[in-house]
């Protein structure tokens, strides 16, 4: 019953029993569908989905299925935030034993798994150190090793993005740029289906953080990305955000353009509200106060009407950086007093940390260094305990300055070479970077080669497989129709010989009913320019003649020869018999013999007789004369009218 199932939609009320029916029939692939299908209903229903998956295909020992569950089970850990214990699932998967020979038909399957795997480790690392950008790289490196010899361009697509994300934690924005369009390219190109978008479910709003908490953009956090459009939307954003930061503003404005133009459309709020963060982001870079507020307002009103706590949060401190750099300070006050209102629900740690940044700013530039030097030092820990070095930077610098305004010189030069050895550890680390980066890039050509290679086979085996189908339907229709037009024939001969069969009855009744003299029709017209005594004598003589005497018989008979036997003259006795057989002389005569052979087909002697024996012994001088005349009378030709006579005599 199960097996005829499609991916499940259920209600949650009737979910129960199908989760009981599941498990009762071994079904972890339909669970694991369930389960997917739940993320945005029941996070805890679909965890609990996908644990009975995992147990039930342990206990079958399927390995596909396993890592599968393993699989989805990290991802609805993510979705929790349970950060750790995603990254316990995701190692069972990474260091599962690889004992799956090549020849496997789960093989593919396998590599895939596990290139998903090494995606997901990649988006935790969240680019907030050094270490955590090397894991990424890394990550990546390992997923398109997985991805080898394998023609799944989504994953590819992805990788481009987390490259971009990567440059863009470097500040290489024109590279993160081509590494964005080459990944908008893929997408747009190539139709990719439901469950694959949904495999990266959170996907997008991980990456959309911006990784550096100095940068003039705040991270932008938009809904799950679902669809391929959502997808696209995502993607425009991005680019609309790298070209602004390489001060391509027009690049950048039709970029969000487009992305705005897929939003309203799709009714995608949270896209429309980052969207506007990002354009009064990049007004706010072009000193253009007037248009940056107005966006930065837009954004905030729909998130405040939409109750998004963190993006009302994200916008209410893009205000307040706009009146810090307007330098009306109260303003900006006020704005970070509207981010607290917000702050009581769960915020990202960058958000946090850009929110006290920009609220020690505001204190530095009104003279308030001690309460500046407060607010930087609230965060210092928390970003020495994660090594966050570029966070630590920032705020490092931030609070020399504060020191060194207040006069606090030996604190403010301990501040600074702290500043001074961040700033190093980030230049070394650039450096790595960049070389692990350079390396990628070598692993990404080597994988588009192979997917460009495989590609190309795909397509020639395809025109093969083609070329085998049009042989094999040219096949099969010319065998139908060779089939068809042998039925035709086979009709035909059929209906012929049955046409032949009643002729030959009704010559055999002929015969039977006739054997001593010839069927005439007697007609009741004509003249009566015959003298009816002589006439009726005439004809005595001549019956008596080719009944009796068999005249016919004689190759040589000929109408004067006749006519001279019976005392006539041959006009008379042509006339004669036109008249009583309603023929010629020929006519009368062939008919006479045909009937002699008939007779002689179907007597024993004849049967060891050809065909042209007949014909001689019946009076005729040539086979070639005999057929025509026989089939003129009969309606058969003499060989079927022979091989009849004989089946019949063989039946009997």
């Amino acid at each position: 019953m199960c097996a005829e199932r499609s991916a499940p939609s259920v209600s949650l009320d009737s979910l129960e029993l199908l989760l009981h029916d599941l498990r009762e029939e071994q079904r972890p692939d339909l669970l694991i569908r369930i389960s997917q299908s739940l993320e945005d209903k029941n996070l805890i229903k679909a965890f609990d989905c996908s644990q009975s998956a995992l147990n039930i295909a342990l206990q079958l020992d399927n390995t596909k299925e396993i890592l599968e569950c393993n699989l989805q089970i990290a991802r609805i850990r993510i979705l929790q935030d349970s950060l750790n214990e995603a990254r316990d699932f995701l190692k069972k998967i990474i260091s599962y034993p690889e004992e799956i020979s090549e020849n496997d038909t789960v093989y593919d399957d396998f590599k895939l798994i596990k290139a998903k795997a090494e995606f997901l480790n990649a988006l935790l690392c969240f680019y907030n150190s050094p270490d955590s950008v090397k894991k990424a790289i890394l990550n990546v490196q390992n997923a398109l090793f997985y991805l080898k010899n394998n023609n799944e361009r989504l994953y590819l697509a992805y990788s481009y993005l987390m490259l971009g994300n990567l440059y863009f934690y470097l500040e290489l924005y024109q590279q993160g740029l081509d590494f964005y369009e080459k990944s908008l390219s893929i997408i747009n190109l190539h139709n990719f289906g439901q469950n694959k978008h949904l495999f990266f479910h959170k996907l997008f709003c991980l990456l959309n953080e911006n990784p550096k908490p100095h940068s003039t953009s705040l991270s932008c956090h938009i809904s799950p990305s679902h669809t391929k459009t959502d997808l696209i939307t995502s993607l425009y954003i991005k680019l609309g955000h790298a070209n602004s930061r390489i001060c391509a503003y027009t690049k950048a404005k039709d970029y969000f353009d487009k992305a705005a133009e897929i939003a309203v459309l799709t009714h995608n709020f949270d896209a429309q509200i980052c969207i506007l963060s990002k354009i009064g982001s990049m007004y706010l870079e072009m000193e253009d106060y007037a248009k940056a507020k107005d966006f930065f307002e837009r954004a905030l009103e729909i998130s405040t009407k939409r109750k998004s706590e963190v993006l009302m949060y994200s916008n209410a401190i893009q205000l307040a950086r706009l009146y810090r750099q307007t330098k009306d300070f109260c303003r900006a006050l006020d704005y970070l007093k509207v981010a607290d209102t917000f702050g009581a629900s769960p915020v990202p740690f960058n958000l946090k940390l850009a929110y006290t940044l920009e609220k020690g700013k505001i204190f530095f530039e009104q003279g308030n260094y001690g309460e500046a030097v407060a607010c930087f030092k609230q965060y210092y820990d928390s970003c020495l305990a994660i090594n966050a070095i570029p966070y630590l930077y920032e705020l490092s610098y931030q609070i020399y300055r504060a020191q060194d305004s207040m006069g606090n010189y030996q604190d403010a030069i301990l501040s600074y070479k702290q500043c001074r050895r961040f700033n190093d550890t980030l230049r070394a680390m650039d450096d790595k970077i960049l070389l692990n980066v350079t390396e990628l890039n070598l692993d990404i050509d080597r994988v588009e080669s192979e997917m460009d290679i495989l590609e190309k086979n795909m397509i020639l085996k395809n025109i093969e497989v083609k070329r085998k189908r049009i042989i094999a339907v040219s096949s099969a229709t010319g065998f139908t129709v060779m089939i068809i037009f042998t039925i035709l024939i086979f009709l035909i001969h059929r209906r012929k010989r049955n046409a032949y069969d009643q002729l030959m009855e009704k010559n055999l009744a002929i015969i039977k009913e006739h054997s001593k003299q010839l069927s005439t029709k007697n007609k009741i017209t004509e003249s009566n320019s015959l003298d009816t005594q002589k006439s009726n004598d005439l004809l005595t003589r001549l019956n008596k003649l080719v009944d009796d005497q068999k005249i016919f018989l004689d190759p040589n008979i000929s109408l004067k020869k006749l006519a001279n036997k019976l005392n006539t003259n041959s006009t008379y006795l042509s006339r004669l018999i036109n008249h009583n057989y309603q023929t010629n002389f020929t006519g009368f005569i062939n008919e006479y013999r045909i009937k002699e052979a008939q007779k002689l087909m179907t007597e024993k002697t004849g049967q060891y007789l050809s065909i042209e024996g007949i014909a001689m012994k019946v009076g005729f001088r040539s086979k070639s004369v005999f057929n025509p005349a026989f089939k003129k009378h009969t309606g058969v030709t003499p060989s079927y009218y022979m091989n009849y006579i004989r089946e019949v005599k063989t039946k009997k």
